[in-house]
């Protein structure tokens, strides 16, 4: 049986233009995924400027510690030797009071044992 060349033609076109209605769906399909890809794209941009931002946060973070740190530790160490300084006066003025009370004693021993 021969098919009138009309028939043949539309009968082909038709299947022609199914095919091209299925690769226009999956274009649209692919410019969606384009489109989220684009914006994945975007997000990864923004988590990578959030991630350098977090980095330089804590980086001045770590600094303003450390310089704390040094002040709170330079601070300690003039407290350890004003109490060194205050200790060895202390000492010194104990024992020039230890020592005058002994010579007072000493003193007052000689006045009481010498017969009256």
């Amino acid at each position: 049986m021969v098919v009138p060349l009309q028939e043949a033609a539309q009968e082909y076109k038709e299947k022609l233009e199914a095919c091209l209605k299925t690769l226009r769906e999956e274009r649209e399909k692919l410019l969606g995924r384009k489109t989220a890809e684009g914006k994945s794209q975007e997000y990864l941009k923004w988590t990578q400027a959030e991630k350098q931002k977090i980095v330089a946060e804590f980086q001045q973070l770590r600094q303003f510690l450390e310089e704390q740190e040094q002040q709170l530790l330079a601070q300690l160490e003039k407290l350890d030797e004003e109490i060194g300084r205050l200790q060895t006066d202390t000492v010194r003025k104990l024992s020039a009071q230890i020592s005058h009370l002994s010579k007072w004693i000493g003193e007052l021993e000689g006045t009481y044992q010498k017969p009256a």
